[in-house]
């Protein structure tokens, strides 16, 4: 009943697994992670719309197990792409209820 989110994409070099894991149930990539630069961030993006997968991100606070400091609200993801999380499991429901009907 969770949402599947592909974690640090930009950083572990999963990017070609994106396919294959949509077959298995993806439901979105984390695309604003401090790790990503800009252009890893478009292109994430873009897959994301591509597929029709949320686009997800955040701190990725870990506290002092970091290898750099990151502070608690340094790095968001866009509201956009918080209300579109929140509202997912819903919009899920809904289509698996009108696909049994």
């Amino acid at each position: 009943g969770g949402i599947a989110v592909l974690a640090h994409p930009g950083t572990n070099g999963t990017f070609e697994l994106i396919d294959e894991l949509l077959e298995c149930g993806l439901d979105g990539v984390e695309v604003w992670h401090p790790d990503n630069n800009e252009e890893q961030q478009e292109k994430l993006l873009e897959l994301t719309k591509s597929k029709g997968i949320l686009a997800v991100g955040g701190t990725d606070f870990k506290g002092m197990y970091s290898k750099k400091a990151i502070c608690i609200g340094e790095h968001t993801a866009p509201d956009t792409a918080i209300k579109a999380l929140m509202s997912y499991k819903a919009k899920m429901k809904k289509k698996k209820a009108a696909a049994e009907q």
